[in-house]
């Protein structure tokens, strides 16, 4: 049995805004069931085809939620809703574009030619027809973004390129706003600052994504071995339960950390 390529979405951006309007449509903003978001889109049971579109939806950012309990994401809102020449819409168009972690990989090759990207997606542990496959529905969501959102600039938001071998740092795209992190000071003189974090990372460890949740406030995720959805679903559903804990505030982390630049 060939071994399965990494998931992407099967349908292009603009055929996935068009289902998530058919949703709002029958369903608004409230929450609701897989089977309720599939049935407009013609679906009348969820299978591998439904799964399919839902997934599709999701990795855009146009639906929101876990489980059996989905809704249409703020930004699908927005896209539907906005007004066409608006900065807002233009954004989440853009959001939803650089949402799929599998268009991190060709978004860093932004003007290669297709047999170039084909063949980065292939080191990246694509099948032959899953990087066709691909490559035509990336092409597809970027024409809909300049047209609808202005010329897309790879550069202006792209993260650090991912590796040429390996697939799961692109997954950049899909850890927003997780797991925050102390913001590093000015590192002392004579000292780097890997030094000043004290926090040496093992050879088989990367950092999956990093930022800013607010101006006092910064995250890291370091992750080691293969990371697909399977393990993100996980971390997603441990942050939820872990939640409360992690919102609650420590008033010896901020000595803690001053500690370690002492």
């Amino acid at each position: 049995m060939a071994d399965r390529s990494p998931n992407f979405p099967q349908v292009s951006l603009a055929e996935a805004i068009d289902n998530i309007r058919l949703v709002y449509q029958r369903e608004g903003r409230s929450k609701m069931p897989k089977l309720s978001a599939v049935k407009p889109l013609g679906y009348t049971s969820i299978n591998g085809r439904s799964l399919g579109v839902l997934a599709a939806l999701r990795a855009y950012g146009l639906l929101d939620g876990r489980g059996d309990d989905v809704r249409v994401s703020d930004d699908a809102i927005t896209i539907l809703n906005a007004p066409k020449d608006s900065e807002e819409r233009a954004d989440a168009i853009r959001r939803a574009f650089e949402a799929p972690p599998a268009f991190a990989v060709l978004r860093s090759k932004e003007g290669a030619s297709a047999d170039t990207l084909r063949w980065h997606l292939i080191k990246a542990n694509f099948r032959d027809d899953a990087a066709d496959k691909l490559i035509k529905v990336f092409l597809e969501s970027r024409d809909l973004v300049n047209a609808e959102a202005g010329s897309y600039d790879s550069g202006a938001s792209e993260p650090e390129a991912a590796p040429e071998s390996g697939f799961n740092p692109s997954l950049n795209d899909m850890m927003n706003q997780l797991m925050p992190f102390p913001k590093p000071k000015d590192p002392p003189a004579g000292r780097s600052g890997g030094e000043q974090m004290g926090l040496a990372m093992g050879v088989h460890e990367r950092v999956l994504t990093s930022g800013m949740l607010s101006k006092q406030a910064t995250f890291r995720v370091v992750v080691s071995g293969p990371v697909g959805e399977p393990e993100i679903e996980r971390l997603l559903r441990k942050l939820e339960m872990d939640k409360e804990i992690l919102a609650d505030p420590d008033p010896e982390s901020d000595n803690d950390f001053d500690n370690l630049n002492a």
